[in-house]
């Protein structure tokens, strides 16, 4: 048996520069809890530094608490609570640096799943009611408009604190159109990221989805109603203040810092294919779109057993050969149609533009023609705008963007 790699798989081992950084593959350890944290931080730190010396390009941290009321306790995890906390996160940095790997960390607060039993603070919360990953008795309360100040603080003092101890990208997520929320409370939030200065930002309009509390608030009065017309003011601020901070709006939703952008995002807005692994994963080859057992246990248990049957080698990505894997919930086969569809819609989120020789290349169609007559509508009609082979929204259209998309699904 032959231990020469398959040269398919080669991109997986190619370096991957960031910005001024350089992941030494494409292998990424997403944050996951492994029950040493700040309880163990020795254990942690070699775990976490085994793991790069073992491949990983990329080594994150698991959740890390960023405040005393985001206590999981009995669930041990990282935290950032104050610089007490900096020496064996930075010791965690060096040890993944150390053999050429990039250092990650997950900033989290879990609000009314934080049981407390370790800071033995009061868990806070969008509203008063029991906590969620508990037994015990205890009840989280709502947050006051001092909460949430004081929240924004203690985020943005954890985000300097990661600075410090050497992590090597820093993201931030940010909603706006939030409840009560001002222009002037949106315009400081972005002065104060700026400030921060990551390497990437994801900005999102807060929608009310049924069935949500969020959503029933605002049926029954107790919040107001989200004001289109001022999310989309504040879009707008947004995308002005960004861009004089120096950031590039590479997505409807996303800006970054130059060389920053979100590479494995991109590969889903290229409708490019991606394998996901483990319990809930999601993947897209060849034809299909497929996920995994949500599971973790009864994954496992597939898994192990699928093992000691023998795997065979899959040469052709067909029905039979998904039927065939147990870990499997389902799958969607693709259709030339959906792929051409998919293809032109996500691609048209990435504002540079949709390249339609690329795209039809990796659909199989010329897109061009196929969409001749949505593309011409969607010009007319100040949507889009072509110049050659490039297709991309304006950016009057950032706001309706759906008034595009949709036209190609029809």
């Amino acid at each position: 048996m032959s231990n020469q790699r398959d040269p398919r798989y080669d991109i997986l081992f190619e370096p991957v520069k960031i910005g001024p950084v350089t992941a030494p593959n494409r292998f990424y350890q997403v944050p996951h809890c492994n029950g040493m944290g700040r309880m163990f931080p020795d254990s942690m730190i070699e775990m976490r530094g085994m793991k790069a010396e073992g491949g990983w390009g990329i080594v994150t941290t698991e959740q890390c608490d960023f405040h005393p009321t985001g206590d999981v306790q009995p669930f041990t995890e990282t935290s950032m609570w104050d610089d007490g906390d900096l020496p064996y996160l930075a010791a965690m940095v060096d040890a993944v640096h150390e053999h050429g790997s990039l250092a990650g960390i997950e900033l989290v607060h879990n609000g009314q799943d934080s049981g407390c039993l370790y800071s033995r603070e009061v868990p806070i919360g969008p509203e008063h009611r029991p906590i969620t990953w508990h037994q015990h008795p205890i009840q989280a309360r709502a947050m006051s408009l001092g909460d949430i100040r004081d929240y924004r603080r203690w985020h943005r003092k954890a985000v300097l604190r990661a600075r410090q101890a050497g992590f090597d990208n820093v993201n931030l997520d940010l909603m706006y159109g939030l409840p009560n929320q001002s222009m002037d409370q949106w315009r400081q939030t972005l002065d104060a990221l700026a400030e921060l200065a990551p390497e990437h930002i994801s900005l999102y309009a807060l929608t009310l989805e049924e069935g949500t509390p969020m959503h029933r608030w605002a049926e029954e009065g107790k919040i107001p109603e989200p004001d289109p017309d001022l999310a989309a003011d504040m879009y707008l601020y947004a995308r002005e203040s960004l861009a004089s901070a120096g950031y590039h709006h590479y997505e409807i939703s996303n800006w970054s810092l130059p060389g920053r952008a979100c590479e494995h995002n991109v590969v889903y807005w290229e409708n490019g294919p991606y394998l996901g692994v483990g319990p809930g994963a999601h993947s897209r080859l060849g034809d299909y779109r497929f996920w995994t057992i949500l599971s973790p246990r009864d994954y496992n248990n597939k898994a192990a057993a699928w093992a000691d049957a023998g795997v065979m080698p899959v040469n052709e990505l067909v029905e039979d050969a998904l039927q065939a894997v147990p870990t499997l919930e389902g799958w969607e086969h693709l259709s030339q149609e959906i792929t051409c569809s998919e293809t032109m819609f996500l691609g048209l989120r990435l504002l540079d533009g949709l390249r339609l020789s690329k795209a039809s290349a990796r659909a199989g169609v010329d897109l061009a023609k196929k969409f001749q007559a949505p593309i011409q509508e969607c010009i007319q009609l100040g949507l889009l705008e072509q110049d050659g082979d490039c297709l991309k929204l304006t950016k009057p259209a950032y706001l309706i963007a759906n008034q595009a998309f949709t036209r190609f699904l029809e």
